[in-house]
């Protein structure tokens, strides 16, 4: 069950999904300019109070010089933030932020050494974990061999929240040239999910989008991964 309410004072669109018991996630956006984004912001961190939630992961579209202003703008930033520029964009301007937040359960920090890529968290129907702005170390690599090391970090991560690939049940996956090399990354994800069996158990919904990010990197990922714990909770492809 889903409830969608718009704010029009604040200008904000928040989709309110029900999981289980008390715990419920919240998808807030926003669309802003570069001028009324400490604003926007404020509003969205409002919001999250007003709900008694923490945000686990967010967003945000617009150009990558931006980075700096992003995180300061947003208070206490704790969460993995995937800044998106996408391919043809000329990265002179924003256009808006999406978090998602969760009330009614802690949220256990995933750390990708001295970094926060996300968090799990648990209802009594499942476990969830939420990645975000997850990157190659080596941003001197081939794309071919940043994609492997993000899907290689992935099943890493996933490790500490006691989860397989096999639970991933959703993919963000952004390339920046995606059109110059969209091919061998399909390449590079088969090989993968051929080495891990995924083809043979449940294929995650995906998106893929050229897209640059913060840093430059040929490709950034994010991902949401449900762990069922009994028979009635399932995962099915749509």
């Amino acid at each position: 069950m889903s409830k969608k309410s718009t704010s029009g004072k604040e200008g904000l669109i928040i989709a309110e999904i029900p999981l289980a018991g008390k715990v419920t996630a919240y998808f807030i956006t926003a669309r802003m300019t570069e001028v009324d984004m400490p604003k926007a912001f404020e509003q969205i961190v409002a919001e999250v109070q007003k709900r008694n939630a923490q945000i686990a992961f967010q967003f945000f579209f617009g150009g990558r010089r931006f980075y700096p202003q992003i995180v300061s703008a947003m208070p206490q930033m704790d969460w993995p933030l995937t800044l998106l520029q996408g391919d043809a964009c000329n990265g002179e301007d924003i256009t808006g932020t999406q978090v998602i937040a969760i009330s009614g359960a802690a949220l256990h920090p995933i750390m990708d050494g001295e970094r926060k890529a996300g968090c799990w968290f648990e209802t009594s129907d499942a476990h969830y974990c939420l990645l975000g702005d997850l990157r190659a170390d080596d941003l001197s690599q081939s794309g071919e061999e940043q994609a492997y090391a993000v899907f290689e970090k992935m099943e890493s991560l996933l490790g500490q929240a006691d989860m397989l690939f096999t639970n991933v049940a959703r993919t963000w996956i952004y390339l920046k040239d995606l059109l110059t090399w969209y091919d061998e990354f399909n390449v590079v994800r088969t090989r993968f999910f051929n080495e891990r069996g995924i083809f043979g158990k449940m294929v995650p919904a995906s998106t893929g989008i050229g897209a640059g990010s913060a840093a430059g990197e040929m490709m950034v990922g994010a991902l949401l991964a449900v762990k069922p714990k009994h028979e009635k909770m399932k995962i099915c492809a749509v």
